[in-house]
């Protein structure tokens, strides 16, 4: 992993000269030559910083610091030199925390931050997507995130409530999401403008389970593999129409597991149908308020969590010479299915466990966010015993 990350590093200072703009140093023939190389290879460093205090209820009151890091190079292989429509991702991934983790001092089953993981540094994608028919198809091989284009609601990225990026009744079957991918294979269609298709197959069980702090491939047969599909319906992007989102898909699971009953399968799946919409535009079309809503299952006699509801909004410009920043309100309700809580695991579990968060994301440059976060969370884990957590937090972020 640290070979990785240093390449990405030497990758990202040779292009940063070639970016930077000293008339003064640079003469306009070399500025005409840097221009196709900042284009063909682009660099991100992203550093996010979490802070967390669990004021009321959970499991133990109590604060902590989680910290994210993302480093990717894009490169384009047309404008290196190579052949057209191809393009090569690279991320290297770091995470670090203060020593305990949300979810153990909150008891949630959601997860309250979506940066939560292991100390670790590790490659997190690397694949490579070839595009054909002027973008009307592209294939795409390598170590992908699943979530990074299935199950994604634009309006909904703003909150750090891990089921508001993924729905609980997927990401409990440890598909290849944050903060461990697998190998796959994807195929994206665009039949018209303002349609796409989606079609993913997965190795069924992402890195070592047993080793969470490293990404190897290891493809066994017990793992199986994860299929996934999604269809949906966004605007031309050349359009001027408000911008909204309808989308259905499904997903299926063949690792060997065993059944809520103990019965061994190999089986496991679900559907999903997500939709976002604009409803009000400022005459900053840029800013206005939001709306998104997804509702989503799994197989209730192998599943812990049998269904999701989420829903939310948020407004961006909300407050006069804030035009950037977004303020959002959100619910996400986890169902517990019923031949769970008729097991000895899940006896005397209440039904479902709701977040409501509340969150202000403060653009102060293009490089610093700084958010204020909120949530409420009912019912931790569906547990008794557990009271209501009150959790109060904040991020900064800064990009490179």
């Amino acid at each position: 992993m640290c070979r990785v990350v240093l390449a990405i590093m030497c990758i990202q200072f040779m292009v940063w000269p070639l970016m930077a703009d000293d008339s003064g140093a640079v003469d306009e023939m070399s500025r005409r030559l840097a221009m196709p190389a900042a284009k063909a290879i682009e660099t991100e460093l992203v550093i996010t910083l979490e802070y967390i205090s669990n004021v009321k209820g959970g499991i133990e009151r109590g604060e902590l610091l989680l910290g994210n890091v993302d480093l990717t190079a894009e490169i384009d292989t047309e404008g290196i030199g190579l052949w057209k429509g191809g393009t090569l991702f690279l991320y290297g991934l770091g995470n670090f925390n203060s020593g305990k983790l949300p979810t153990e001092i909150i008891g949630d089953i959601q997860a309250t931050s979506n940066i939560e993981a292991p100390d670790t540094a590790k490659l997190y994608e690397a694949w490579y997507n070839h595009e054909f028919l002027d973008g009307a198809l592209a294939i795409l091989l390598g170590l992908y995130d699943y979530n990074s284009e299935f199950s994604v609601m634009e309006y909904a990225g703003v909150f750090p409530n891990s089921s508001f990026g993924i729905g609980p009744q997927i990401s409990q079957v440890g598909p290849s999401i944050f903060p461990t991918t697998s190998l796959a294979l994807r195929l994206n269609a665009k039949p018209s403008p303002s349609s796409y298709m989606l079609v993913t197959l997965y190795d069924g069980v992402p890195g070592d389970p047993a080793h969470e702090r490293s990404n190897p491939v290891i493809l066994k047969e017990s793992d199986g593999l994860f299929y996934g599909v999604e269809a949906g319906l966004t605007p031309d992007e050349d359009a001027d129409s408000p911008y909204y989102k309808l989308a259905i898909g499904g997903w299926y699971h063949t690792c060997d597991i065993e059944d809520c009953y103990g019965n061994e399968t190999d089986k496991n799946g679900g559907i999903y149908i997500l939709g976002e919409l604009s409803v009000f535009r400022e005459d900053d079309k840029n800013q206005g308020l939001g709306i998104f809503a997804q509702y989503g299952n799994a197989m209730e006699d192998r599943s812990e969590i049998a269904y999701s509801v989420i829903g939310g909004l948020n407004y961006t410009g909300l407050i006069p010479g804030r035009d950037e920043d977004i303020f959002g309100l959100g619910v996400a309700h986890a169902v517990l299915s019923d031949d769970f809580r008729a097991t000895e695991d899940g006896a005397g579990l209440d039904q479902a466990e709701t977040a409501i968060e509340a969150v202000y994301a403060a653009y102060l440059t293009d490089r610093v966010t700084v958010l204020l976060d909120a949530q409420y969370v009912i019912n931790p884990s569906s547990e008794p015993d557990i009271e209501d957590a009150l959790q109060l937090g904040g991020r900064l972020s800064f990009v490179f």
